[in-house]
């Protein structure tokens, strides 16, 4: 049997969690998502955290890395991102032993709120301006080693595949619709 991503109980990660961080005791945690990344919410008494808990060979230490330097640089500029918790170890990586071979987490604190509707103008306008600075930002932003090439047309490729197998198990009637509006979208 091969195993290509495997889904890690709570009770485990709140084990890894407490040994491995300087927070208050954990009284609760739950799996708030399983896709490109698993996302646990974890609560202690005082505060709340996020789990980010990487797919096995999704992304290396140096990928990882790289995220958290942007993630540095972005507070530094006074643009309003999540903060990577340190470890004990003073890592801000956590290595996890699951099922496939060791997937890698980040913990960071959690922002309480509400998303955004986007049907009211000036939300849609904050989220833009926001994204905005992102990118404003990424321009002076210089890693220190050569990043990954992106390749969108796999990334397109794929995504729309795993759409389409969830619509032919779930939801045949919908995806007719669903191959018209992205075939439309590819040529726009």
């Amino acid at each position: 049997m091969e195993i290509v991503s495997s889904v890690i109980s709570p009770r485990y990660i709140v084990k890894q969690v407490s040994k491995s961080y300087y927070i208050d005791e954990i009284i609760n945690c739950e799996l708030l998502q399983s896709a490109i990344n698993d996302i646990y919410k974890i609560e202690t008494a005082t505060q709340s955290y996020i789990l980010k808990l990487y797919k096995y060979n999704y992304k290396d230490k140096s990928e990882i890395m790289f995220e958290f330097k942007f993630l540095s640089y972005l507070n530094s500029l006074d643009i309003d991102v999540v903060n990577y918790i340190e470890t004990i170890n003073k890592n801000f990586m956590l290595e996890i032993n699951a099922y496939e071979g060791i997937r890698y987490a980040v913990l960071m604190n959690f922002i309480d709120g509400e998303e955004l509707d986007y049907r009211f103008n000036e939300n849609a306008f904050l989220y833009g301006a926001n994204v905005a600075k992102i990118h404003k930002a990424s321009k002076t932003f210089t890693p220190n080693k050569k990043t990954k090439e992106i390749n969108i047309d796999l990334m397109i490729k794929e995504s729309i595949q795993s759409i389409e197998n969830f619509l032919k198990k779930y939801y045949v009637a919908e995806l007719k619709y669903f191959q018209y509006f992205f075939n439309f979208l590819l040529k726009k």
